[in-house]
């Protein structure tokens, strides 16, 4: 379904004179919002929810852009289907960008991979119109690293590669020609320049520092979970820095990458953990997945003052959620600069949103936060139906 609203507004008015609530924009320029709510919403189910026909129905779509080409893609599923390998490359060309990390450590993560998990699942919608995205609510709702769900952590297999679940054997690229093949799908952005071609093991499409060679996903770390109140407590926080930086990236986001992959020897990192390539293990999609239900339940509870505001995002100026780091990148996040520009998002095509700005093809992260509200966004989540 493309989700049809009209385009934001942007006015050139300090932000105090818009939001008088908790929060406040110190941009110079705030967008309003305008979207409209679409005619209907697709369900966001948690995995031990989804029916077993609704589970492998996800798998199987996933599987699909694996396995299939781009050519062959384009062909059964129109011409705006991607191979899984384009996603996890939008990644890394994010995490890699000269001007500083454009989807980690500063307000722009949030908005990067709500924009990431849209559009991949578009993607998998080409192949099977019935699925959505289902999200991992951890300790919520039971176990998923199990033979029905998406296999033991560690991975039993040698060298820790995942042999059991549904992604059983999942290939990682590790053939990669980045000239012939990726390169052309990097745009030409003033000032910042793409620092990602391959892995620390020539050909492999994993992070310039891990050096694992395995050609299948690899899981050395444990299984991990988190305390059902923490989504409590991230909800009660108060605007968008100490929302992500006090609890989503200090609590619960990062710790899911480096439990569950892990350290091996010689310098490899398993596949969740590689913060460029995370998204080569699919677990990835369904842990972000969660984070971007808190991001719903977290705006659906703020007022209309914090809204106008666009609950504070800061950009480049919040430094307080660039802390982590020691630093905010020099340019790229601002509320109505391109997400990730280097690699961008179509926003007609890859969101189902338009733009701000005059006839702009690329979506800007202020389109993420208004076309992607509770009450805007193609879906919604529903809340975990068996809490443990």
């Amino acid at each position: 379904m493309k989700l049809e609203h009209t385009a934001l507004l942007l006015l050139s008015l300090p932000a105090a004179s818009l939001a008088s609530g908790s929060c406040t924009n110190p941009s110079e320029k705030l967008p309003m919002c305008s979207s409209a709510p679409p005619p209907s919403q697709r369900l966001r189910k948690e995995v031990n929810d989804l029916s077993s026909f609704e589970w492998d129905a996800v798998v199987e779509a996933i599987w699909t852009t694996k396995n299939t080409t781009l050519a062959d893609g384009r062909e059964r599923y129109g011409d705006t289907y991607k191979t899984y390998d384009y996603f996890v490359l939008q990644h890394a060309v994010a995490t890699q960008d000269s001007r500083g990390d454009q989807g980690h450590f500063s307000d722009a993560f949030i908005t990067f991979h709500a924009a990431l998990l849209l559009s991949f699942e578009q993607n998998l919608r080409l192949v099977d119109p019935d699925v959505a995205l289902p999200y991992w609510a951890a300790q919520a709702n039971g176990d998923i690293y199990t033979e029905d769900l998406v296999g033991s952590v560690p991975g039993t297999g040698e060298g820790n590669t995942v042999v059991d679940g549904a992604f059983a054997n999942w290939p990682v690229t590790t053939d990669m020609d980045w000239e012939s093949d990726w390169a052309g799908y990097i745009q030409d952005v003033e000032g910042a320049t793409n620092g990602y071609s391959g892995g620390g093991t020539p050909g492999s499409m994993r992070g310039a520092d891990n050096f694992l060679s395995a050609s299948t996903l690899t899981r050395f770390g444990s299984p991990w979970s988190y305390s059902i109140d923490l989504q409590d407590k991230c909800l009660a926080e108060s605007c968008w820095a100490e929302w992500y930086g006090d609890c989503i990236e200090g609590e619960f986001h990062s710790g899911a990458h480096t439990g569950i992959g892990g350290d091996g020897s010689g310098g490899a990192e398993g596949d969740f953990k590689d913060v460029v390539t995370s998204p080569n293990d699919p677990v990835f999609w369904f842990h972000h997945a969660n984070i971007d239900r808190n991001r719903m339940l977290w705006t659906a509870g703020k007022g209309e003052e914090d809204k106008a505001a666009f609950y504070g995002y800061g950009g480049a100026l919040d430094k307080d959620a660039c802390q982590m780091k020691g630093y905010c990148p020099a340019g790229g996040i601002e509320l109505t600069d391109t997400i990730s520009a280097l690699w961008p998002f179509d926003a007609a095509a890859d969101l189902g949103v338009e733009t701000v700005g005059e006839g702009g093809r690329w979506a800007v992260h202020a389109d993420v936060i208004c076309a992607l509200a509770p009450d805007t966004a193609a879906y919604a989540y529903q809340e975990p139906q068996q809490i443990s």
